[in-house]
């Protein structure tokens, strides 16, 4: 399952909060030692709130029905190309042209690969020159992409795989 890192974050922080409750309510504190647990207390409870919701964008991101049909927009930020184990073309976007406001999906940026292995090695490659001139004049993109993947570029669940690519400016699409 492509969400594992996300429930167990949930689960373990969970079971932190209901500590950290059972520490409040029970845990005989008062004063100062009362107030710090109050506050680590709403600190857990934001952080779970925060993995409920990576986890439902993950569980979205990659039932079978979704395949293809989301798409982000954004400016080019990055362009790597990665040449061991797998030859892979990893982009991400940006929120604005010249800022480094990364484009996220869930709470961590978001990553979109393409495999240069794959029988689509020449579709991915006629992108590059789209995606450099696109980073280089401040182009917005469209990059349509299906679920998470198998892999990860930072984190677990951080990377979602390339279908196309539209430079929005003109009607250029791959």
């Amino acid at each position: 399952m492509a969400c594992e890192a996300q429930e167990k974050k949930l689960a373990e922080l969970k079971s932190e909060a209901a500590e950290q409750k059972n520490l409040v309510t029970q845990g005989g504190l008062s004063g100062h030692p009362l107030e710090g647990a109050k506050a680590r207390l709403a600190e857990l409870e934001t952080d779970v709130a925060a993995a409920e919701a990576d986890l439902a964008t993950c569980r979205a991101a990659s039932e079978p029905g979704t395949i293809d049909a989301a798409s982000t927009v954004g400016y080019v930020g990055t362009v790597e190309v990665e040449t061991e184990a797998t030859p892979r073309l990893w982009l991400s976007l940006t929120a604005s042209a010249n800022e480094g406001d990364w484009v996220k999906i869930g709470s961590v940026r978001a990553f979109f690969t393409m495999d240069l292995s794959s029988t689509q090695r020449p579709y991915y490659l006629a992108m590059l020159p789209l995606l450099l001139e696109a980073m280089r004049s401040g182009d917005q993109v469209r990059v349509k992409h299906g679920g998470v993947v198998g892999f990860h570029k930072q984190v677990p669940n951080d990377s979602f795989e390339a279908t196309g690519v539209r430079i929005l400016r003109s009607p250029i699409t791959f």
